[in-house]
């Protein structure tokens, strides 16, 4: 092995761009979760179409990522990110309460996320099936 080489194989690069969609669509989780709130049960229209636009890019970024990686992995870990990062910020930004218990279970959610992401292997792209529906219909 040359002093330039690494001993762990590198990821190809269309993997890690689809792992930093998963990662960003979960980090707009915590903006869309905050900004729904601060639309006060969608009293206030502007928070409220901001949420729910935030949440569109999140699922578009998912999807864009779901023609690469496995949808158990990468939808588990978009969720569990999201959830981990949404409580972080109702701590930090709400005041919610953050007790010891509650922070040990954030940080099994984000055991289990890491877990889950180093063990699963991409997959290969689909490809393009048309479906073709044979009638049976009375031609002569």
């Amino acid at each position: 092995m040359s002093p330039g080489e690494s001993r762990r194989p590198q990821a190809p690069r269309v993997v890690v761009a689809a792992w930093s969609l998963v990662l960003a669509a979960a980090g707009l989780e915590i903006f869309w979760a905050l900004a729904l709130t601060a639309s006060e049960g969608l009293r206030h229209a502007g928070w409220a179409v901001l949420g729910i636009a935030i949440a569109i890019a999140s699922l578009i970024m998912l999807t864009r990522a779901l023609r690469i990686l496995p949808l158990g992995t990468a939808y588990t870990v978009w969720v569990g990110l999201g959830a981990v990062g949404v409580a972080a910020a109702g701590a930090l930004v709400l005041d919610e309460p953050l007790t010891w218990p509650r922070a040990a279970c954030l940080a099994l959610i984000i055991g289990g996320v890491v877990g889950l992401a180093r063990t699963d292997t991409p997959r290969k792209p689909r490809q393009q099936t048309a479906v073709r529906i044979e009638g049976g219909g009375g031609g002569g």
